[in-house]
C-alpha cells in the first residue's frame, strides 16, 4: 500500500559546502538517505516529495537542520501478493529481490530440497530456480537490524510464474 507520511529528522551540511546553494545541496543529502531506501516503521520510500519545514544552527563548523519531509512510502502489509526474483536459495530458504527488498522464503508448496527448491503438486515438479520470476505472499515483516521480510509460496497461483502460463 501506498502511502504519504511527514518524517522528522537532522539533517548535516559540512562546513565546506556552505559556499554552494545550500538548499539544493541539503536537498541531494536527503534524496541519498532515503531514495529507495527502508524508513524504519514507515516503509520503503518511493519519493521524497518536499520538505515542509526547516530550521538550521550552526554546531562546530558545520549546519545542521531539523528537517521535516514528506515521503512517499511503499508500506508491506500480511497478505498482500507481489512479483520478484529469486536471486539465492540454499536448504533453509529461497532468497526473492523485489522492490528493492530482499524476501525470506521457508514456506513452499509441497517442497523439497536436492541441489535446489522444488514443488511437486499433482504429479508434476516445479523448480524454485535462481533466476526465476515468482509470485509471493508477505507473511511477515519485522524491524530487527535492518527489514526482515517473510513471504511464502504455498498456495495455489504462487511461486514461478512460469508454472501457472
Amino acid at each position: 500500500m501506498f502511502e504519504i507520511v511527514q518524517i522528522e529528522d537532522q539533517i548535516t551540511v559540512q562546513a565546506k559546502d556552505l559556499d554552494q546553494d545550500y538548499t539544493k545541496h541539503l536537498q541531494e543529502l536527503i534524496e541519498k538517505k532515503y531514495h529507495m531506501n527502508a524508513i524504519k516503521n514507515y516503509g520503503f520510500c518511493i519519493k521524497v516529495l518536499g520538505i515542509v519545514s526547516q530550521s538550521g544552527h550552526i554546531y562546530e563548523g558545520d549546519s545542521i537542520f531539523e528537517v521535516t519531509l514528506k515521503v512517499l512510502v511503499l508500506k508491506l502489509i500480511k497478505d498482500e501478493v507481489y512479483y520478484g526474483k529469486i536471486i539465492k536459495s540454499n536448504p533453509e530458504s529461497v532468497i526473492i529481490q523485489f522492490l528493492g527488498f530482499k524476501g525470506v522464503c521457508k514456506q513452499f508448496l509441497n517442497g523439497s530440497y536436492l541441489n535446489g527448491w522444488k514443488a511437486d503438486w499433482k504429479g508434476f515438479e516445479f523448480y524454485y530456480d535462481v533466476g526465476s520470476d515468482v509470485r509471493f505472499k508477505i507473511f511477515d515483516v519485522k524491524w530487527l537490524d535492518n527489514y526482515e521480510i517473510n513471504v511464502r509460496m504455498d498456495e495455489p497461483g504462487l511461486g514461478g510464474i512460469n508454472w501457472w502460463n
